[in-house]
């Protein structure tokens, strides 16, 4: 009896646990506020996993955002070199098409840089420091289109 009282209070906490849980990468697409899905692609398997999605906003919150902050040459330059390395590995997923997974991410990927500028913003969340392109999320913000860029490598 006890035991079942015990396996009931494990999925009734994690039920509660599974409903308010909010992923990362939520958090900082809703932190703008409403918005509209426009693309999303992903490519990989369980640990190894590239994603790509695009988000149109009506009115964008800035406002005291604790993630999205506006660009400085600095985060410009940043952005760049992570997207160098992002886009080796599309590279590399659309050379060989060999799958829908493969095919579906040639079609859906279609960032073009000469968007960026100082007037976006952007966040760029690396989980190493030493080692930044093992696993990154990048989100570019483009002032012009109302667009948020999301960029997932974890490779």
């Amino acid at each position: 009896m006890l035991i079942l009282i015990l396996i009931l209070i494990f999925v009734i906490c994690f039920s509660v646990f599974s409903f308010t849980y909010v992923t990362p990468q939520e958090q900082v697409v809703s932190s703008l506020g409403s918005y509209e899905i426009v693309d999303y692609c992903s490519y990989g398997y369980i640990g190894d996993i590239t994603e790509y999605g695009k988000y149109i906003y009506d009115k964008p919150n800035f406002e005291d955002n604790e993630y999205i902050k506006q660009m400085t040459e600095e985060t410009v330059n940043e952005l760049n070199s992570y997207i160098d390395n992002y886009e080796e590995w599309v590279g590399v997923i659309t050379e060989e098409i060999e799958g829908d997974m493969d095919k579906e991410f040639a079609e859906t990927y279609d960032f073009e840089r000469n968007i960026i500028s100082n007037t976006d913003y952007c966040y760029i969340d690396s989980e190493d420091e030493s080692n930044r392109f093992t696993s990154y999320n990048l989100y570019f913000y483009d002032t012009e289109t109302k667009t948020l860029y999301y960029f997932h490598n974890n490779i």
